[in-house]
């Protein structure tokens, strides 16, 4: 038998990942991990860090608007989709 263990990360616990020893010499954050949820902070944590966060899957919807063609900036999921 195979069990599954899920580990969900919610938004909040995403905020303190923004502490200043590492964003002091950081270009960027960049949250690697497809079952993090993130989508609800991304803005707000560039706000509070004031660099660009990057998130696994932030990244893919990015590729993907690209390769079918959508160049509309979605506001409010961070800089990288507010590009057009």
């Amino acid at each position: 038998m195979i069990t599954t263990v899920r580990a969900i990360l919610t938004p909040m616990p995403c905020l303190n990942l923004a502490s200043p020893p590492i964003i002091l010499i950081a270009q960027a954050l960049v949250l690697s991990c497809t079952d993090m949820r993130s989508v609800e902070i991304i803005a707000r944590l560039e706000a509070a860090v004031g660099k660009p966060v990057i998130t696994s899957n932030q990244a893919m919807m990015f590729q993907a608007r690209q390769l079918i063609g959508i160049g509309d900036a979605a506001p409010g999921f961070g800089h990288l989709l507010e590009m057009e």
